[in-house]
């Protein structure tokens, strides 16, 4: 149970952590250069394929791919907190004969939850970027005669 447990704490803080808070900052990243290149490109009256990406809030700011595997992998974190609860329900009953056990899961229990907060924060501290890099593109071309959506917090 130890082994299983270490596993689960170093698979969510490696795998689901780095890798989600990876795809939340690539997202950003492709979002944020869609948003100048929608801008310029209005600037000059070029038709643009993308739909307007400066009007986005906390659900959609991500692109559509990194969107949905970040939250497959915040499903997939979820999960693993649902199958620790479950494989160490067994060790808790009393009288507990592994104290060390208990410890370990709430260790467990504690880091898991803690990645989670991480991803989300990290989705949020994002979402002030990506509101910044709208704000700044609009003063930059406000003086030019192109006017944004206003922006959702």
């Amino acid at each position: 149970m130890d082994s299983f447990l270490w596993l689960a704490i170093i698979v969510s803080i490696m795998l689901f952590c780095f890798i989600a808070c990876l795809c939340i900052y690539l997202g950003y990243a492709e979002r944020r250069d869609q948003v100048e290149q929608w801008l310029v490109r209005k600037k000059h009256g070029v038709d643009t394929v993308y739909s307007d990406p400066t009007d986005r809030c906390w659900c959609n700011y991500l692109s559509e791919y990194y969107h949905m595997f970040y939250h497959l992998l915040l499903f997939l974190q979820v999960l693993v907190i649902v199958v620790c609860v479950s494989r160490t329900v067994p060790f808790l009953q009393l009288p507990c004969t592994y104290p060390n056990a208990v410890v370990l899961i709430v260790i467990s229990l504690v880091v898991q939850i803690v990645c989670i907060a991480v991803c989300l924060f990290t989705k949020y501290h994002y979402l002030g970027r990506y509101n910044e890099t709208v704000e700044r593109c609009n003063r930059y071309f406000k003086k030019d005669g192109v006017v944004l959506k206003s922006m959702r917090k």
